[in-house]
């Protein structure tokens, strides 16, 4: 019967317990990545909704004011001091880490239903200068540097003539 251990068997139970700790630190690391990033996408989700928010309130202030002016294709910035508005210079990132865009389209329309058609439609056509396309655009660095950005689309109308 032996007694004690020898040299070679504390190497191998050590070397097991290495192995282990270091595959929990491992599964910790991409778990806590994989969290952080989830946040970030959750924020960035909060971004889009408040954009689309900002550029109604924007319309319901007035229509002739507020959106009719904007360069259809351009790229804005809404921005919040003590109301909203919509700037075409960056003001900097949003929490030090989002960018927001928002991009105002024209709206075209089928002359024969009134159905919305893309301006590269065959079909007879018309500028609806009481709707335009918005999309709201939140960006932020990922994981390893690369770019991760969510877009959320709407049409936004002049349903108060204003």
């Amino acid at each position: 019967m032996r007694r004690g251990y020898s040299l070679m068997e504390i190497v191998v139970a050590v070397g097991l317990v290495m192995a282990f700790v270091s595959s929990i630190v491992a599964a910790s690391h991409f778990e806590l990545k994989a969290v952080n990033e989830s946040a970030r996408k959750g924020k960035a989700a909060f971004l889009l909704e408040e954009g689309l928010e900002a550029v109604r309130i924007l319309r319901d202030r007035g229509w002739s004011n507020n959106i009719g002016p904007l360069v259809s294709g351009s790229t804005y910035y809404p921005v919040f001091s003590i109301n909203w508005k919509v700037v075409a210079t960056d003001p900097g990132l949003i929490d030090g880490l989002f960018t927001r865009t928002v991009v105002f389209d024209d709206v075209w329309r089928r002359n024969s239903d009134s159905d919305i058609v893309d301006v590269s439609s065959g079909d007879a056509k018309t500028l609806d200068p009481n709707t335009k396309q918005v999309t709201v655009t939140v960006s932020w660095p990922g994981p390893g540097g690369a770019a991760r950005e969510e877009s959320i689309a709407t049409y936004l109308t002049n349903i108060f003539q204003n």
